[in-house]
């Protein structure tokens, strides 16, 4: 109703001064002029926060700016583009939607208010320092956190990450991910506002512009660095089809010419001066050993020249002694795992001189810290043995021993899969001694390594053959541990326990889950013609011979808990032949044996 009020007023106004244009009285024209123009922009002003709060766009900041509307808009699209601001927005509008109106009433044009922004953020402020520090921490690790190659792995070779940006379907978004995460640009707020304007627009113009940016050259003010985040940009919303039709390139030379922003940007951190086009067509051979010739004493250049040295397949051996040296000499031990992880897969670089002490150094520093990484990072420390050329040579037993220490019980009997010096059943045995099967069953899961199976059979084993399933009752493994029971017909323990437990109906379950696994067993059509727990049970254990079972039965029967009457079990019954032997069989789901105590 104030808006409606306020619009009659201003309507009323309006016409007052259209009536008196022609008046005499210079001051009355002056008075309603003004007062018009009070009333407009009480009225935008009140239109516009009923709008925002409409939409649930009621943040401080914004509402605080509703008098300079040019700044209250770059306030919204600036808190709202992106995060869970942005699924707060209420209504059937959109962001810009609401922001469009807001444009509109105060004479502004939303397209160049959003390019304008566009741009602010493709050029963040720390655009020269914080994102070349953050480009160089993805990639590197401090010295003063030796364990940071336990981290989530990011290949140290750029083209990698671009392969994995560019390799999706056609016909899909192309996406950054691999970039972006080489690149640290999760946590760019700038650039991740940047794109959500974009997408908003039309994908040939958005592509167009973003290209028309990133081949920018001459500009003082455009970085290689935010050249490079314009193609991040450009990748993560337009398929390759549209970017190489545009930019009429093929996805080959986009790529190039991306690595070659990369480096350039590098390259200026340690003051050498390239342009797109002189990087492309230098030998990256003589680069990196002019860079080593005149800058190997700075950490920041020596971690330059392992990345091109990765990217453009320069495998010098002694160059690469030295450079290793240089990262062992520094303790930076995180990085220097990535760069042993990427040499593991590289044969012609495993002669390098000291590659094995090196990895031995990097290993030891690892185990060191055992204690005090979270699970998942001391997960990342086995897989970094695994990578090592020379995993035979390594010492093992010292990680076991370590992991063992550490209370990382899953993790040392993974480990001492990987030695034949060791002997993996005698050591899980003796873990389960100290951990239990859960907790060691725990860590196995949490890893795909192909390890962490052999472990979990050998655990299963070891419950099955000491009967201990009230271990394993009511956690995620109980059901693995029946599947792994039913695949190697080893069940009767579990059977005969439901049946000394009065459990017939469970015991029932697990028939029948077992012959539907293994249809070609002597009993599977004697059980599916019986509705009664009992009988089933009773057939399969006398035709399986499972002769504890029948036992079993027999006293259950005799202490007159079983509840139905329409068997008796005859020792005559443990007569029929058999060709199974010993079998097994799987609970349905962990709820089937939920009581056991």
């Amino acid at each position: 109703e104030k808006i409606a009020a306020l619009k009659s007023a201003v309507e009323l106004t309006a016409a007052w001064k259209t009536k008196i244009a022609d008046h005499g009285d210079a001051t009355l024209r002056n008075k309603v002029s003004l007062m018009l123009d009070k009333l407009t922009a009480l009225y935008n002003r009140t239109a516009t926060e009923h709008l925002l709060t409409q939409a649930n766009m009621t943040h401080a900041a914004v509402l605080g700016l509703i008098a300079s509307p040019a700044e209250m808009i770059h306030k919204a699209y600036e808190i709202y583009s992106i995060g869970k601001e942005a699924d707060e927005i209420k209504g059937s509008l959109t962001l810009d939607d609401v922001l469009g109106d807001v444009a509109a009433r105060h004479g502004l044009i939303l397209d160049k208010i959003k390019r304008q922004l566009v741009q602010k953020w493709l050029l963040a402020a720390e655009d020269a320092a914080e994102m070349s520090a953050g480009a160089s921490g993805a990639r590197t690790s401090s010295a003063a956190e030796p364990a940071a190659s336990t981290a989530a792995p990011v290949s140290l070779s750029l083209k990698a990450a671009l392969d994995e940006s560019m390799s999706e379907d056609s016909g899909m978004p192309s996406g950054a991910g691999g970039l972006q995460r080489k690149l640290a640009h999760e946590a760019d707020l700038s650039l991740l506002r940047a794109i959500a304007l974009l997408r908003g627009g039309q994908v040939e113009k958005t592509v167009s512009f973003l290209l028309d940016f990133a081949f920018m050259e001459k500009s003082l003010k455009i970085t290689a660095l935010s050249r490079l985040r314009a193609y991040i940009a450009l990748f993560s919303i337009a398929t390759r089809d549209v970017i190489c039709r545009t930019a009429q390139r093929s996805l080959a030379e986009l790529r190039e010419h991306m690595l070659s922003l990369y480096y350039i940007s590098q390259l200026e951190a340690v003051h050498v001066q390239q342009t797109s086009a002189d990087f492309m067509k230098s030998s990256k051979e003589g680069l990196v050993r002019g860079l080593w010739r005149n800058h190997s004493h700075e950490a920041a250049a020596v971690r330059v020249i392992a990345e091109i040295s990765l990217d453009y397949e320069v495998y010098d051996v002694k160059l690469w002694a030295s450079v290793l040296n240089v990262f062992k000499n520094n303790s930076s031990v995180g990085y220097l795992a990535h760069v042993l992880q990427e040499l593991a897969g590289i044969p012609e670089l495993w002669q390098i001189p000291g590659l094995r002490e090196t990895w031995q150094f990097v290993l030891r520093s690892q185990f060191r810290m055992m204690a005090e990484m979270e699970t998942h990072k001391c997960m990342k420390t086995l897989q970094l043995l695994l990578k090592a050329p020379f995993v035979l040579q390594c010492d093992v037993k010292a990680f076991v021993e370590e992991c063992s220490r550490a209370n990382r019980y899953g993790l040392a009997a993974m480990a001492s899969m990987l030695s034949p010096a060791m002997n993996p059943e005698e050591d899980v045995r003796k873990l389960l001694q100290k951990s239990g099967p859960v907790a060691l069953l725990d860590e196995c899961a949490q890893t795909n390594l192909f390890s962490a199976e052999k472990v979990q059979n050998i655990v299963f084993a070891q419950v099955n053959a000491a009967r201990s399933y009230e271990a394993l009752v009511g956690t995620a493994h109980f059901d693995r541990l029946v599947k792994y029971l039913i695949s190697n017909k080893s069940v009767n323990g579990l059977l005969v326990k439901c049946i000394e437990m009065n459990r017939l109906a469970e015991a029932k379950r697990l028939v029948l889950k077992y012959v539907a696994a293994h249809p070609t067993c002597e009993a599977a059509g004697a059980v599916q013609q019986n509705d009664s727990a009992f009988k089933v049970v009773e057939i399969f254990c006398t035709v399986c011979d499972v002769r504890e079972g029948i036992t079993a039965l027999q006293d259950l029967q005799a202490s007159g808990k079983e509840n139905s009457s329409s068997s008796t079990i005859s020792s005559s019954s443990t007569t029929i032949a058999v060709q199974g032997g010993k079998s097994g069989a799987p609970v349905a789901a962990r709820q089937a044996f939920g009581d056991f105590n």
